[in-house]
């Protein structure tokens, strides 16, 4: 099927993206010879055991690759390791890392006046939190009230249908919150982000960013998204479907892993202790984003050496 499927389209390129093989698709590709390249690639600790152990199967599919683009150093050593041609490997840096600065640009950027938010406020924002973390992060902002008086907090839930719901949690906190899509009153210490495609441009305005769904075993969301403004970027310990670009973060201090909630509460006193502590913080996490731009372009200019 694959191959007759190959036939029918005569495709000048195959890409596949990261490591979904499929071992009848790459020697029908070889068999007709198109030339095949490996998009944004990577390699698991689980996945090189896999592939060592079972070398004399895998090691041909790869070497039918004109070229293999990983996203990191580790993940070409890895590939040559298994003996793959080292001239077919190449490190180009995840995909991932491109995406949020167009996403910036198509948002805007907001402006803490059209929000009624104070200029002297220090505004903390949780992203995409999930059911679980919402309690947690009221209780945390209720007692850094009681020691910063000029604190605002921005809660954006990922399912913005819930915004009813954690608009109620935070009133049951004893803390004043309105909704986005309501702005029920004026006088209020807590916004309910409950609108599409906001929160970026909430990032923007936020001295503090709490990436939700890592709290709770929901794979996290992503980091990048407040790190291109220079915010000071915390998580929790389940950051899963990020795993790669956390593990880099945080070696390269771009972000903070909070081992708990217990964690998250003396993390936030110190930013606002030391502002410059912050500052710092907030520009490493920028840094580390504007550092790796440019992959997109780096595939472009391969596929189009290929095709050429």
């Amino acid at each position: 099927m694959a191959r007759r499927c190959i036939r029918k389209l005569q495709p000048d390129l195959f890409l596949l993206v990261e490591t979904d093989f499929w071992p009848n698709v790459t020697h029908s590709l070889v068999s007709e010879k198109v030339p095949a390249l490996l998009v944004n690639g990577r390699i698991s600790e689980k996945s090189y055991d896999k592939y060592r152990s079972f070398k004399p199967f895998f090691l041909p599919m790869f070497n039918s690759f004109s070229f293999l683009a990983m996203q990191r150093r580790e993940d070409v050593e890895k590939m040559i390791g298994l003996g793959v041609n080292k001239d077919k490997v190449r490190c180009l840096g995840n995909l991932k890392y491109d995406t949020v600065l167009p996403e910036v640009r198509e948002n805007g950027f907001l402006r803490r006046a059209d929000l009624s938010i104070r200029d002297d406020a220090v505004v903390f924002i949780a992203g995409s939190t999930h059911p679980g973390e919402e309690e947690i992060l009221c209780d945390v902002f209720s007692r850094l009230l009681g020691k910063f008086s000029n604190l605002y907090f921005v809660i954006a839930p990922r399912n913005n249908e819930r915004g009813r719901a954690v608009q109620d949690l935070v009133e049951h906190s004893g803390l004043k919150g309105v909704r986005r899509s309501k702005k029920e009153r004026s006088d209020h210490q807590v916004l309910v982000l409950d609108t599409m495609g906001e929160l970026v441009g909430f990032y923007g305005i936020a001295d503090i960013a709490f990436v939700g769904g890592s709290f709770v075993d929901a794979g996290g969301h992503n980091p990048l998204e407040p790190a291109v403004f220079a915010k000071p970027v915390l998580f929790g310990p389940h950051m899963e479907d990020f795993a790669d670009i956390v593990d880099e973060m945080v070696s390269e201090k771009a972000a903070v892993q909070l081992v708990g909630p217990d964690e998250l509460y003396p993390q936030i006193v110190e930013y606002l202790q030391y502002p410059e502590k912050m500052k710092q913080s907030g520009q490493a996490a920028q840094s580390f984003v504007l550092a790796r731009q440019g992959v997109t372009k780096r595939h472009i200019d391969l596929i189009e050496r290929m095709l050429s």
